[in-house]
């Protein structure tokens, strides 16, 4: 059994499987930047305490949204779910990449509990940023619209 464990193997598309990852990559540190890039154009009324977190009144159509499986929460959570799952997630995919060389049994069975972990993860997440595309507003500029196109679209492809 220890010998079958430690035995190379081969994996066929192995370039499309590098390719996705990378892409992979790339739309987490497009929806990384474009994220900071939205907390950091958030306006603050003079006098206030300023949260950058929140959204300026108008941008969504309601407050709060169901997040699947866990229940209600607010709409600027997804900020944070953003900045925190994305570097995660490059870092995981970053795993993955290493853990294609010298391809062996042990290494596929680890690869695949890592991308069912994140399959699981952003397939969750895809649904909640498909409910905060359609509850966008119009009052909001365009680059503050672009930088949430940015951050939410990639969702579902990841």
């Amino acid at each position: 059994l220890e010998n079958v464990l430690k035995e190379p193997r081969l994996i066929n598309n192995k370039p499309v499987h590098v390719l996705s990852i990378l892409l992979a990559m790339v739309a987490c540190i497009a929806m990384f930047v474009a994220q900071l890039w939205d907390i950091e154009i958030a306006r603050c009324n003079e006098g206030q305490t300023c949260n950058f977190y929140q959204d300026p009144d108008g941008i969504f159509a309601r407050k709060r949204v169901m997040y699947g499986i866990i229940g209600w929460g607010e709409i600027p959570d997804r900020k944070i779910i953003i900045l925190v799952s994305t570097p995660i997630t490059f870092l995981l995919c970053t795993t993955l990449l290493l853990l294609m060389q010298g391809t062996t049994v042990l290494r596929m069975i680890l690869s695949g509990l890592i991308s069912l972990g994140m399959g699981v993860f952003f397939f969750l997440f895809s649904i909640d940023a498909a409910q905060y595309v359609i509850l966008l507003g119009t009052k909001m500029s365009r680059l503050s619209f672009v930088l949430k196109m940015v951050s939410l679209v990639p969702i579902p492809l990841l």
